[in-house]
């Protein structure tokens, strides 16, 4: 069945099995309106979302909003509350709230940051070091070179990157790539 002008995705309704309390409570921890995840964000995951309401890393990291991010990967695995490889409705208007223009500078040192420590221990490591700079740098540098950068970065945070010293060394401009208007 095609959809007309003014319905609205379908999947169990927009909210996609959603009770309109976990609708209220995905709409009051993301910097979206009720409107904007019924009407933009439900439309994007429709394209993507199988007939269980999810879809793979894969498909979303796909969406055109999506594709211009280095990161996407990274932020959908920290998004996937499952750990399936998939992910639900709310997992993704997450991602999305993660970087939207509405989020605070804090909150968006927070995401970066969480994308960084990838084995979510508090603190970015040699080893977040070098799986960071591999996928941003690939093979533009030997294996090698990049160890001697993590290795210089490593002795002077020995015990990792905190959040705050994170913090410190982004620019607005840094924070300005991890914004998506939505």
């Amino acid at each position: 069945k095609e959809r007309t002008r003014n319905e609205q995705p379908t999947q169990r309704g927009w909210n996609f099995g959603l009770t309109p309390e976990q609708a209220a409570e995905l709409q009051a921890a993301t910097h979206f309106t009720d409107k904007q995840i019924a009407g933009v964000l439900s439309s994007r995951w429709a394209l993507v979302a199988d007939e269980t309401g999810r879809a793979s890393y894969r498909q979303v990291c796909a969406l055109p909003e999506l594709v211009p991010y280095l990161l996407t990967q990274r932020l959908v695995a920290v998004h996937n509350t499952d750990k399936s490889g998939s992910m639900t409705f709310p997992d993704y208007v997450k991602v999305m709230s993660q970087l939207a223009g509405t989020s605070s500078a804090s909150e968006k040192v927070e995401s970066a940051f969480n994308l960084c420590d990838c084995d979510q221990r508090g603190a970015i490591d040699g080893i977040d070091l070098f799986n960071i700079f591999r996928l941003h740098i690939g093979q533009h540098m030997s294996d090698d070179t990049l160890q001697q950068i993590v290795d210089s970065f490593y002795s002077r945070y020995p015990d990792g990157l905190g959040i705050s010293d994170f913090a410190q060394m982004l620019t607005p401009m840094d924070l300005a790539k991890l914004t998506l208007n939505v």
